[in-house]
């Protein structure tokens, strides 16, 4: 009976370390998912979205005659929460031409103008980027951007569909490039995005 019972005790002694061992590995395969659900921003995703989308359009010389040419909007993740933006419209109404970092804001993306740029009067330019069905749509509001366009074009409202979506291959290029340092440049004037004051 004596023997029996050390026994016994023995076996819980070498049970009880490799039942509590395991207590560890249940609460990090337990506590794992809150955190990366937590790391994760909420909203729109910047990899949803980038790419550079072109579209074909016709543009108009001074004699009347119709030239070919080209829509494009270039779309690169900045961080979690942000993205490189450029676009430009060369339709035969007119042309428009902007750049900049955008930061999440709900369901869309928004850049807002650093009120100290020089050369543009006192109206921030506001543009929007979201994703709406089959296509990434723009929308400066009331032609806030309208700085940045011909007297006839406008930011107002204009779709790119993801059809049109391709990778950018030339993503080294694009970062050397002036207009993207002048927006890097133009959104460490502002911070971490406090500048996003919706009107």
């Amino acid at each position: 009976m004596l023997g029996g019972g050390r026994g016994a005790r023995l076996r819980m002694a070498i049970d009880r370390p490799s039942r509590l061992s395991l207590a560890p590995v249940i609460v990090v395969l337990v506590l794992l998912p809150a955190q990366d659900r937590a790391a994760q921003p909420t909203g729109i995703r910047p990899a949803s979205i980038s790419g550079v989308y072109k579209v074909k359009a016709t543009s108009a010389l001074a004699d009347g005659a119709a030239l070919a040419s080209e829509n494009i909007l270039e779309i690169v993740p900045t961080g979690l929460t942000a993205v490189y933006f450029r676009v430009h419209l060369d339709n035969e109404v007119g042309v428009c031409g902007l750049s900049g970092i955008a930061h999440a804001y709900g369901s869309e993306f928004v850049y807002r103008e650093h009120s100290d740029r020089p050369g543009y009067g006192a109206t921030d330019c506001v543009l929007r980027i979201s994703k709406s069905g089959s296509s990434v749509q723009l929308s400066d509001g009331d032609d806030s951007c309208k700085n940045y366009c011909g007297a006839r074009e406008s930011l107002a409202d204009v779709a790119f569909p993801n059809a049109r979506r391709r990778p950018i291959r030339y993503l080294p290029r694009l970062q050397r490039s002036l207009q993207f340092r002048a927006a890097v440049a133009e959104d460490k004037l502002v911070g971490d995005g406090t500048y996003l004051r919706i009107r």
